[in-house]
């Protein structure tokens, strides 16, 4: 009798860890808590993306194709699809040739959450004190600016990164190719500085959001000024290098500065490197670029411009989905999912709606989860079977333990 005991408390215990220890990595692979500490990753793509097929990254590949036959078969202007799951690339896509894997593209406005990640080094570097709540007049101690004001003079960098500074400007209500353009102009102006800080001011700072490329500009000329280099040095030393980024472009202005709204080109790889940089919290292969609270500052709602849409340190974010992304003219985007690990960059030349690009997302966020709930009916059917061959060993030997005892 004892030994029959033994025998099936033994059985217990390993029904017990089978169906324990199979559930760990299962559930880690499937979703990413949030947090602002290092993630821990097997490698760095520094040197290159590594790539994997989607089902080894727990992804429906079918979801992933069928954005690639879409594409393929109907004019849709996508010009390139790279996506991230953990650290590979499970799905890349590219038109032609032409907008090909090292081919750089014009990431219009994404340009500006770079410019604001160069900020977040500028503060990381000590060369900003104070960190956001210096007043941007203060920048430019030596500078005359027309229309200064109580408003204008208490408008900080906190309120350019925003977008809520208070400066009258309305470059939405004209296309950015007309010449009447308030952005177009300040674009070709000799001095865009006191283009933009000449404006008069149209509201409180901090009280309305108003989408302004000037603004961003601003930023990136508080970089030659705080910093002695203009943004593009200072991100060759402490964000293109550390990430291993070597193909870029980035114009600048008649004064030295590089547009900080605009005019930026990457590689859609490199494009994707900036989204994984944010998805590890700003820390690159052991490395912190910018602080984790940098980037939760950057991607959190700071203003809603819209139903559902957020707006952070030049940073758009869905906070209901739990997304953030840089987003450009025509559809360039680089979108960052960190509850699934994922990051996605496209490059488009979308002259009408942009919305197709969320369906893309939309079909790569239902790859993720599609493949996760997969992986998941499957350990669960294993370790099934696994504890019910147990349970069955287990009796067996009781069986044969009592039959023995007949025998004897």
């Amino acid at each position: 009798m004892g030994l029959l005991m033994t025998t099936q408390r033994w059985a217990s215990v390993i029904v017990a860890i089978l169906l324990f220890v199979p559930c760990q990595p299962c559930l880690a692979s499937n979703t990413v808590p949030a947090s602002k500490h290092p993630l821990i990753r097997d490698y760095w793509p520094t040197e290159g993306w590594r790539t994997c097929t989607p089902e080894q990254q727990d992804m429906n590949s079918s979801r992933l194709d069928e954005i690639v036959t879409l594409v393929e078969e109907e004019e849709t202007y996508l010009r390139s699809m790279v996506v991230i799951r953990s650290g590979y690339i499970v799905s890349e896509w590219y038109h032609d040739p032409v907008y090909g894997q090292d081919v750089m593209h014009a990431v219009y406005s994404c340009t500006k959450s770079v410019s604001s990640i160069i900020i977040g080094v500028a503060i990381h570097e000590g060369y900003i004190q104070n960190n956001v709540s210096q007043t941007v007049l203060g920048f430019f101690p030596n500078w005359t600016f027309a229309n200064v004001d109580s408003r204008k003079q208490t408008m900080t960098l906190e309120h350019l990164l925003t977008m809520t500074a208070g400066l009258d400007w309305d470059e939405w209500s004209l296309p950015y190719t007309n010449g009447l353009n308030v952005c177009r102009q300040m674009l070709v102006d000799d001095d865009p500085i006191h283009f933009v800080l000449d404006r008069p001011m149209s509201d409180d700072p901090g009280t309305r959001f108003v989408y302004n490329s000037g603004a961003s500009h601003l930023l990136s000329a508080i970089v030659n000024m705080t910093t002695g280099h203009n943004a593009l040095s200072l991100a060759e030393e402490h964000l293109f290098g550390p990430l291993g980024i070597t193909r870029y472009n980035w114009r600048q202005d008649p004064l030295g500065v590089n547009y900080g709204g605009s005019d930026l080109f990457l590689t859609s790889r490199d494009m994707a490197k900036i989204g994984y940089l944010y998805l590890n919290n700003g820390t690159w292969d052991g490395h912190e670029i910018v602080t984790p609270d940098w980037v939760a500052n950057s991607t959190a709602a700071q203003v809603v411009p819209f139903a559902n849409t957020g707006y952070g340190y030049q940073w758009w974010s869905a906070p209901g989905a739990g997304i953030y992304y840089a987003s450009g003219w025509l559809g360039q985007y680089i979108f960052v999912v960190p509850r699934l690990d994922l990051v996605a960059s496209f490059t488009a030349g979308m002259t009408g709606s942009t919305a197709i690009c969320w369906t893309f997302l939309n079909q790569i966020i239902q790859s993720a989860e599609e493949g996760a709930a997969r992986n998941d009916w499957s350990s669960y059917i294993g370790i099934a079977l696994v504890g019910g061959l147990a349970c069955a060993v287990a009796l067996a030997a009781a069986y044969w333990v009592k039959a023995r005892r007949k025998s004897v």
